[in-house]
């Protein structure tokens, strides 16, 4: 498994930050994230000096601390979508396994890592990849109380965030 995350490394973060913010969803979410950091609030969320309403503060509040962390450019703005992507690769590969076994899990890993979709998503200063990864991380606690109940805890974190 080891082997196989690094082989897809380049596929999430090379040349992460080499070209412009692709679409207008990217640049309305990163400008929200810098108002994050512009009015020092997590959780009213602003643009265009107005409210913001439509999603949860979570996906911003992480491009917001890339930007605090890294500056504010094209490469932060991608990063959280980027890590969270190959989070994703784990957690797939966790759930296969825990619920059949290590075949299982690395296969449906690569079948994920092979989707044209869930890479260009996980490259992309979007919403999409991190309401994924809190996804797949409930159901992997979910599966993980049937034997360890102090799993709870992280389940409930998980449900919270997504």
């Amino acid at each position: 498994m080891e082997i196989f995350l690094l082989l897809t490394l380049p596929l999430f973060f090379f040349n992460l930050g080499g070209y412009s913010l692709v679409d207008f969803d990217e640049a309305w979410y990163a400008e929200i994230a810098r108002n994050i950091l512009k009015f020092r609030d997590p959780f009213l969320l602003f643009f265009n000096g107005q409210p913001y309403l439509d999603h949860p503060p979570l996906g911003f509040n992480l491009m917001a601390l890339s930007f605090s962390l890294f500056g504010v450019n094209e490469f932060t703005a991608r990063l959280p979508s980027a890590l969270l992507g190959f989070g994703c690769l784990v957690l797939v590969y966790l759930i296969g396994k825990n619920l059949f076994n290590r075949f299982v899990g690395l296969s449906a890993a690569a079948m994920l890592v092979s989707s044209v979709w869930f890479i260009f998503r996980a490259r992309e200063a979007d919403l999409d990849i991190p309401f994924l990864f809190f996804y797949l991380l409930t159901i992997l606690t979910a599966i993980k109380i049937r034997s360890h109940p102090s799993w709870l805890y992280v389940l409930a974190i998980s449900l919270a965030l997504v």
